[in-house]
C-alpha cells in the first residue's frame, strides 16, 4: 500500500514479485512444506524494491502433518479446500499467492468475506460454481453446501445470529 499509494504496483514489478513468490513455493514443494500464511504482510522487499522474499514460517508445516481446521490460513487468503475441510497440500499456497498478487497489482483485496461462508460466497462470485464433487466433500462442506451441491449462504446480523438465505447458483456468474 505504501509504495503503490493504494492503486497497486506497476505490473512489471508485480510480475517480478510473482516470479519470486512462485520460486519460493517451488522450493517449499520440493521439501514438502506448506507455508500456510502467504499474504502481502509476509513478503520482505529488498532495499532496491526489485524483488521479494517469502517470510514468517511460523505457521509452516510438513505436508504429512497438515492440520484439519478451517482456519489454517488468514481469512482473505484462505483456500476453499481449507474452508471445506478437505485434504490439502502445498496447493493452498498457490491460492494465497494468486490473491496476494491481485492485491499487489490493484491495491485492493479480492475476496472480502466476513466469515468462511462469506469467503466461499465471494469465491463463487469470482470463479463460478464449484463442481458438485468438490463442493460436497470435506469435513466442513455441509456448513456451506447442500447435498446436491447448491450453496448455503448464511447471513449474520449484528447480534451474532445467522440466517440461511436462498441464493441461486446462476447469480454468481452474473455479478462478474
Amino acid at each position: 500500500q505504501k509504495y503503490g499509494q493504494g492503486k497497486g504496483l506497476p505490473l512489471p514489478l508485480v510480475q517480478s514479485y510473482a516470479r519470486n513468490i512462485f520460486m519460493a513455493l517451488r522450493a517449499l514443494k520440493k521439501v514438502n512444506v506448506v507455508h500456510s500464511d502467504l499474504k502481502p504482510d509476509n513478503l520482505l522487499m529488498t532495499m532496491d524494491k526489485a524483488s521479494v522474499k517469502l517470510s514468517d514460517f511460523g505457521s509452516a508445516m510438513d505436508v504429512s502433518e497438515v492440520v484439519r481446521t478451517d482456519y489454517v490460513q488468514p481469512r482473505f487468503y484462505r483456500s476453499p479446500e481449507v474452508i471445506l475441510g478437505q485434504v490439502y497440500g502445498v496447493e493452498i499456497d498457490i491460492w494465497s499467492a494468486a490473491l496476494t498478487l491481485f492485491e499487489l497489482a490493484t491495491g485492493r483485496i479480492l475476496l472480502q468475506g466476513r466469515s468462511n461462508n462469506g469467503m466461499i460466497y465471494e469465491s463463487l462470485k469470482v470463479c463460478g460454481p464449484f463442481p458438485r464433487r468438490f463442493s460436497t466433500s470435506g469435513d466442513f462442506a455441509s456448513r456451506h453446501f447442500r447435498v446436491d451441491g447448491s450453496f448455503r449462504y448464511v447471513e449474520q446480523n449484528g447480534n451474532g445470529e445467522s440466517t440461511e438465505v436462498n441464493t441461486p447458483m446462476s447469480s454468481f456468474t452474473q455479478e462478474w
